[in-house]
């Protein structure tokens, strides 16, 4: 079964929403989440530049304000 382009950009965003969603409730209330994009792909989830598509046109539609972004290297 082959997903249509529509069907896979959704599920890439259900996963970002999810993880937003996730990091909303560990993060104390009034403070900024950090929201972190993994390079080492697994299964199932998008890949990090798709992430970081998605992450762009939910601050597009309105839904989150990105405050800040950059690169951070441990």
């Amino acid at each position: 079964m082959t997903i249509n382009p529509e069907e896979k950009f959704n599920k890439e965003l259900w996963y970002v929403l999810k993880r937003l969603k996730e990091e909303f409730l560990r993060t104390k209330t009034g403070h900024p989440l950090e929201y972190w994009i993994y390079f080492d792909v697994i299964g199932g989830e998008p890949t990090a530049r798709n992430e970081e598509k998605a992450i762009e046109k939910l601050e597009e539609f309105g839904v989150i304000q990105i405050i800040s972004s950059g690169w951070e290297y441990e």
